[in-house]
């Protein structure tokens, strides 16, 4: 199957960009639900390294906390 050359190499407009910079577009972080919740990641600082044990105590004694 062959493409036509009208789609190969030509631009493409983009339809998003006025939005974007005007600040009226919607960003994920800009979304707020009904009993949303964060999550927060932390990684090993170490490749490889094998977790032995997790102290949480401290984190669920936290305000706001849901564990």
């Amino acid at each position: 199957m062959t493409m036509g050359k009208k789609f190969v190499g030509e631009p493409i407009p983009r339809v998003e960009d006025r939005r974007l910079i005007t600040g009226r577009s919607q960003y994920v972080d800009d979304i707020v639900r009904p009993r949303m919740v964060y999550a927060a990641i932390l990684r090993s600082l170490y490749a490889h390294a094998r977790l032995k044990a997790v102290n949480v105590e401290r984190a669920r004694q936290a305000p706001g906390v849901i564990a």
